[in-house]
């Protein structure tokens, strides 16, 4: 048996305690700006695109009518804002148009209670973003005589800030404003639905 001392194993290195990461002050506070920024870029995206919309509290519903002139359809001529001065109250029906079936038979059942409109002093005009010829074939398919104005260019229902109420961002929804005879906004209601009765519209009105 061999007396030669074995060579001393080689000493181990003495494992080091783990360390969490720490970070420096100034990286924690850049962190928290930024994430701040981004929070407050969101909420300014969030401001800007309901003000586009407009809202429940804010759309236009009273003060003076904005000015307006558009073809009538039905009659050929141009109706424009002096329109106003011509009747007691001018009822603005805003809506999709062609393109809703209830919208158009809306007009129809408003048509059918012409006697209780004109009782109440009230002038129906109806305000559709469609070409003149769709209206054209609307009004004979329909037999409407309720004057139709067309607003492709969508500036009546930019002015009357009615775009986006219903299923599209660049069409009205279904909105009925009331205008006095000195061309001022009394009443305003946006319906969610596409169809109103005829009596549930007039108990809405207010009574001149």
């Amino acid at each position: 048996m061999s007396n030669k001392k074995r060579p001393n194993p080689r000493p181990r290195t003495p494992a080091r305690s783990y360390r969490s990461p720490q970070h420096h002050p100034a990286r924690r506070v850049a962190l928290s700006i930024g994430c701040t920024l981004v929070v407050v870029a969101l909420f300014g995206v969030a401001i800007l695109a309901t003000g586009k919309r407009g809202s429940a509290a804010n759309r236009l519903a009273n003060g003076p009518a904005p000015a307006f002139a558009a073809q009538d359809i039905v009659s050929g001529r141009v109706i424009s804002s002096s329109y106003f001065k011509s009747h007691e109250y001018t009822l603005l029906f805003f809506s999709e148009g062609v393109m809703c079936q209830s919208c158009l038979e809306q007009i129809q059942s408003l048509e059918h209670i012409s006697g209780q409109l004109t009782k109440r002093h009230l002038a129906l005009v109806s305000i559709t973003p469609d070409s003149p010829e769709e209206l054209r074939q609307a009004a004979a398919s329909y037999k409407i005589h309720t004057p139709l104005l067309t607003d492709e260019s969508r500036r009546m229902s930019t002015d009357y800030d009615v775009l986006g109420l219903g299923m599209h961002a660049d069409m009205p929804g279904h909105t009925f404003i009331l205008v006095d005879r000195k061309g001022t906004i009394i009443w305003r209601h946006d319906y969610s639905k596409m169809y109103v009765p005829p009596a549930e519209l007039l108990n809405a009105i207010p009574k001149g």
